[in-house]
């Protein structure tokens, strides 16, 4: 009989997260009518908070962070530091994106960081009023994740389309 990865039933009084939301960056460079984080103000994690947090995290049975933003990309530099940082202790790392920060040497330094999945969130083929989560513009970067995926063992997979959308997105 296998032994499942987290206990069905932890002790009582002990918490057990499976999955944690990590808000590293409260920006995003993208103006969604339906988002708060456009023009926001707010300064992002910082590299301690990050690690403490992770570190925190380890001391559970958590071994599953998404790092959540506004757009995690804003700070590529501090994405690949949480991602490498968060796979040392075990972590599988979930990263969304709306792709159009997501350039070929980014997706090369997040593999190699060593994230587990990519996200590609678009709300459209092409650019549409208040919908500028499109693949249109990011078709190029995107083709350059699909290829890399096997290489990496980093699986590509995306949120908020029609299934129009995503016959598209594979019609390369």
């Amino acid at each position: 009989m296998d032994v499942p990865l987290f206990p069905l039933a932890p002790a009582a009084g002990r918490f057990h997260p499976l999955i944690t939301y990590l808000f590293t960056e409260s920006k995003c460079n993208l103006d969604c009518h339906y988002c708060w984080a456009y023009d926001n103000h707010t300064a992002g994690m910082t590299e301690d908070v990050a690690k403490r947090s992770i570190d925190w995290l380890h001391s559970t049975t958590c071994r599953v962070l998404a790092l959540m933003g506004g757009e995690v990309l804003i700070r590529p530099k501090f994405a690949h530091k949480v991602i490498d940082y968060a796979r040392q202790k075990g972590f599988w790392v979930y990263l969304p994106t709306n792709g159009r920060l997501m350039k070929p040497d980014t997706i090369d330094r997040l593999a190699d960081a060593g994230v587990g999945s990519v996200n590609l969130a678009v709300d459209a083929w092409d650019l549409k009023p208040g919908l500028p989560k499109a693949m249109v513009p990011i078709r190029e970067n995107f083709n350059h994740l699909i290829r890399k995926q096997h290489k990496y063992g980093t699986p590509c997979f995306s949120t908020s389309t029609s299934a129009a959308t995503i016959l598209k997105m594979y019609a390369c």
